[in-house]
């Protein structure tokens, strides 16, 4: 209170001693008060001060104990009246957790119980956030919005130093080793800048740590706190993640994400469904009200991936099937575990990793294989999770899954379909190849010769069927399953023969008709396909090639001697 104010409230009080049944009492830091009031009143000594406050009472400092209990309480309590907290468990892991991280972080910011009140209002604030974001890192990260404002405008500036994961590679640029040095180097000076002289310079490089693990290893920090979330921990929504950094710092959830939030009232909605058909049904609604490719989609799959090393086993276990017959519809990447594909093969690979009886394991990854809805998956299963990963070992090998391949391409492309009516389009030309192998030696298994022998006899039954005596369809098999545009550093002949043996092909080349219909491409591909059956690349054929074969179908009377390649 300032001098008019302070002269004003005496004033008041020596008035109330005129009233028997009224008492007071004033909270204050009695030097400064009476030090204003000697001012005010010309007075020598305290003395006069003590006919207003006859009786006075020391209330003691707060200990750093004391003031934990406190901040703790009061941070929970604001979180619980905004309805953060879900269960009660989840308040009383919030106050374990915040307890165990306060001396070393937040106390250098709340000393005093105002400090605390005010961090308290600001992270309970913060409804757009609910379910999106770990509720720790969203206490530290407000932490220093309200105290270092500085270093908090700096963490979103570099962001993309800062923040980890898959898709810190996908949404920000590419960035040479150079450069990442020199940003490192001018994240840790603004830093330090912005802290000269700041008593509480430690403890802001400590939050950051614990925020931000790179910062951890770019600023050499050896923190030895408790509570570090594993990397692997994909619900845990933290703050280094891009996508949570982008929805605190806009205050909103972008169009590319799915709520969190969402996610969690799905999975309970999927455990709740009551059987196997409900379970699908939600499922597949779900994922087609979002278009392919769409980036919300892709993040759906992820985080229900994510839930699966927590949802009931059995429902889990459905998941996965539901997704595995979607698997022909999915948008799939060259790397095996990114994209819309690598999800859904990432639930594979969690709900296998529950089950803990081998053989369950086996037959779990065989149903994936019997049943994915394109072939590609179905390859990725057989080939990939027969080896240890990164971060899973199934102990499924490549000779106890390869009995389901072989009964899916069969059930797919063998004797009881009709070869005319397939839709290639869920096919892959490397699952044919495999199909057609006679030496897995390198797969670790001896294939039966009878056995490959039948196998070849199926596929190159399939190919007669389909192609007939059409030209067209000739052609679209040669460029997309025989023998398509790629190095060959030998014979290529051997690698058609996986798929159909050359002496048939050539007779049905001599055999098709009717080639109105052709593209270019099929021109290309047909072109090839007769200097092939002539012998003309016993010892390799590249791309160059292909393109020359091009030329000559876009423009047959052009020079071939022209290096420029012009078209007369």
């Amino acid at each position: 209170m300032g001098k008019p104010e302070l002269e004003a409230l005496l004033k008041v009080l020596r008035g109330l001693s005129l009233s028997s049944n009224l008492s007071f009492v004033c909270a204050f830091d009695r030097e400064a008060v009476e030090a204003t009031a000697r001012e005010s009143f010309n007075l020598s000594s305290n003395i006069y001060f003590e006919k207003f406050f006859p009786v006075s009472i020391n209330i003691p400092v707060i200990d750093e104990d004391a003031l934990k209990k406190i901040g703790v309480r009061r941070l929970s309590s604001a979180l619980h009246r905004r309805g953060w907290f879900e269960a009660e468990e989840d308040s009383e892991t919030y106050e374990e957790k915040i307890g165990e991280l306060w001396i070393d972080l937040l106390s250098p910011f709340c000393s005093t119980i105002r400090q605390i009140g005010l961090l308290a209002n600001d992270v309970a604030a913060t409804s757009y956030l609910k379910g999106e974001i770990d509720l720790i890192d969203l206490t530290l990260i407000e932490l220093l919005r309200r105290f270092e404002p500085a270093i908090h405008e700096i963490v979103w500036r570099f962001r993309e130093i800062l923040s980890e994961g898959e898709s810190s590679r996908t949404r920000y640029r590419f960035r040479t080793d150079q450069q990442k040095d020199a940003n490192e180097k001018q994240l840790l000076s603004e830093i330090d800048k912005a802290l000269e002289g700041s008593p509480r310079a430690e403890a802001v490089r400590k939050v950051l740590g614990h925020l931000f693990p790179k910062f951890e290893k770019i600023a050499h920090l050896k923190l030895h706190l408790p509570l570090r979330r594993q990397a692997s921990d994909e619900l845990a929504n933290t703050i280094s993640d891009p996508s949570v950094m982008r929805t605190y710092f806009h205050q909103k959830l972008s169009e590319d994400e799915f709520s969190s939030r969402e996610m969690r009232d799905f999975v309970r909605e999927l455990e709740r469904a009551g059987s196997p058909e409900a379970v699908r049904q939600r499922i597949l609604q779900k994922i087609e009200s979002m278009e392919k490719g769409n980036p919300k989609r892709r993040d759906f799959l992820k985080k229900l991936s994510a839930h699966l090393n927590k949802m009931d086993l059995s429902v889990a276990t459905e998941v996965v099937h539901t997704c595995m017959g979607e698997a022909g519809r999915l948008a799939y990447d060259f790397f095996v575990s990114v994209g819309e594909a690598g999800d859904v093969l990432r639930m594979a690979i969690r709900v296998a990793d529950r089950k803990k009886n081998h053989n369950e394991r086996e037959g779990f990854l065989g149903e994936c294989i019997r049943e994915a809805g394109d072939d590609t998956m179905a390859l990725r299963i057989l080939t990939a999770l027969s080896k240890p990963g990164q971060d899973f070992n199934l102990q499924v090998s490549f000779a106890e899954l390869y009995p389901h391949f072989i009964e899916r391409m069969t059930k797919e492309y063998g004797p009881d379909v009709d070869p005319q009516n397939v839709d290639l389009s869920f096919s892959d030309q490397n699952a044919f190849n495999l199909w057609g192998f006679a030496d897995l030696s390198k797969e670790g298994m001896v294939l039966d010769p009878q056995a490959a022998t039948r196998n070849r006899a199926i596929q190159e039954n399939f190919w007669v069927g389909y192609i007939g005596t059409s030209r067209k369809r000739l052609a679209e098999a040669v460029n997309q399953f025989f023998f398509f545009v790629g190095q060959y550093d030998s014979d290529p002949r051997p690698f058609i023969e996986n798929k159909i043996p050359v002496a048939t092909l050539k007779r049905i080349y001599e055999s098709t008709e009717d080639g109105s219909a052709l593209t270019i491409d099929d021109r290309v591909a047909l072109g090839m396909l007769e200097r092939l059956l002539r012998g003309e690349f016993t010892g390799g054929v590249g791309p160059p090639e292909w393109e020359k074969e091009r030329r000559r179908v876009l423009a047959p009377e052009q020079d071939e001697d022209n290096e420029d390649g012009a078209v007369k």
